[in-house]
């Protein structure tokens, strides 16, 4: 079983990894379904304390969690701020995949953003509009 993980975090300032106080949520699940854990949460089955049990379940199941750029964003801060490791067997790094990187090589580039790659497939981004 393959799943998606993201987080969204509150960053206070102009470093990515060091000026972020807290995960504000974090999200798994795949194309049909998503699980939402919030930081703020009253129903204490989606509060953020919930999720280190469910990729711990996840993870003895198999589980795959895949990801762009969370080698190098959400797993760290899973770590930090909620103690959660995932092992590197069980991650799936999208922009590390064939298609990714021979894309970046294209445009003489070693990392390309998500919403350059889905631009370049004709893919949606508006996640990240204000």
């Amino acid at each position: 079983m393959h799943l998606i993980i993201d987080i969204e975090t509150e960053n206070t300032g102009a470093d990515i990894m060091e000026d972020n106080k807290r995960i504000i949520s974090v999200q798994i699940g795949n194309a049909t379904e998503q699980d939402l854990y919030w930081a703020d949460s009253t129903n204490l089955q989606l509060a953020l304390a919930s999720v280190k049990k469910e990729i711990a379940s996840l993870l003895s199941e198999d589980c795959i969690f895949a990801g762009y750029n969370i080698k190098g964003f959400d797993l760290p801060l899973l770590k930090r701020f909620l103690k959660v490791e995932i092992p590197e067997s069980n991650i799936l790094e999208l922009s590390q995949t064939p298609k990714i990187t021979q894309l970046a090589k294209s445009r003489n580039r070693r990392n390309l953003r998500l919403e350059e790659v889905c631009m370049e497939y004709g893919i949606e981004v508006t996640h990240k509009q204000k």
